[in-house]
């Protein structure tokens, strides 16, 4: 992932990264579809890289 990738989530939306932090667990940040910032694993996924989630990235634009 790269800053200004724009990626679609499982449930349909895109987001947008924006910007990567110090998280260890969550370092990716990126923008959604209502504009509120979002934080996920370097692959991709909203809660953990074992649960699946509606809000993980699951392809790019």
């Amino acid at each position: 992932m790269k800053i200004g990738q724009t990626f679609k989530t499982r449930d349909g939306h895109q987001v947008t990264v924006i910007e990567f932090c110090s998280d260890e667990t969550h370092p990716v940040v990126c923008i959604d579809h209502k504009k509120r910032f979002q934080k996920y694993t370097r692959e991709g996924r909203f809660i953990s890289n074992t649960i699946n989630h509606k809000q993980d990235i699951i392809s790019q634009l």
